[in-house]
């Protein structure tokens, strides 16, 4: 089994222009935060102690909130079901740039 435990994601580049509305989702459900968005602007971070456990990969997607229009979509993150360790990975789609840093322990 794996557990990955999001830890934090830094803002490097943001969607919209004066600040974006952000969400994590795995699996289907929203991971961060519980509900509703986040906002955040370049050169921030969110930080959060986020719990996942799978039996084999995790997908983790970033999305920015756009209402009324669609939500856009900002990239995903794949945490491989043998991965361990303190580790990052890149959300760059649609001009923006986001680093999620997480842990990943076997168990």
């Amino acid at each position: 089994m794996l557990l990955v435990v999001l830890k934090q994601l830094a803002c490097h580049k943001m969607e919209d222009s004066t600040e974006d509305e952000i969400m994590l989702r795995s699996g289907g459900a929203q991971v961060f935060p519980n509900e509703g968005e986040h906002v955040i602007t370049a050169g921030n971070s969110a930080f959060m102690e986020k719990p996942i456990i799978s039996a084999g990969d995790v997908n983790i997607e970033l999305w920015e909130e756009d209402w009324p229009d669609p939500d856009d979509y900002l990239g995903t993150v794949t945490v491989p079901a043998n991965a361990t360790g303190a580790r990052t990975g890149e959300f760059t789609r649609d001009e923006a740039h986001y680093t999620l840093h997480y842990t990943a322990v076997q168990f």
